[in-house]
């Protein structure tokens, strides 16, 4: 069994929130897949936002020089 078929195999908390109120689990729970749905669009959104700005970076060949901006501790 390939790894990537056994990860996919086990189900996400959004999909067992979403499957217990089609089985007629209370309306409430509509809330929770809602919830855990915007923060699964949240956290995509995040890493696209990172991936860009990592790429941005890189284009501009800033990445790994952080402490280039910062001056010099004189130490006396």
């Amino acid at each position: 069994m390939s790894t990537l078929h056994a990860c996919s195999a086990r189900p996400s908390p959004k999909h067992l929130a979403a499957e217990a109120v089609t089985r007629g689990a209370p309306g409430w729970l509509n809330l929770l897949v809602l919830v855990l749905a915007w923060d699964a669009i949240k956290i995509g959104l995040l890493a696209i936002a990172v991936l860009l700005r990592w790429v941005g970076l890189a284009a501009r060949g800033t990445v790994g020089r952080r402490n280039d901006r910062r001056p010099a501790a004189s130490y006396s």
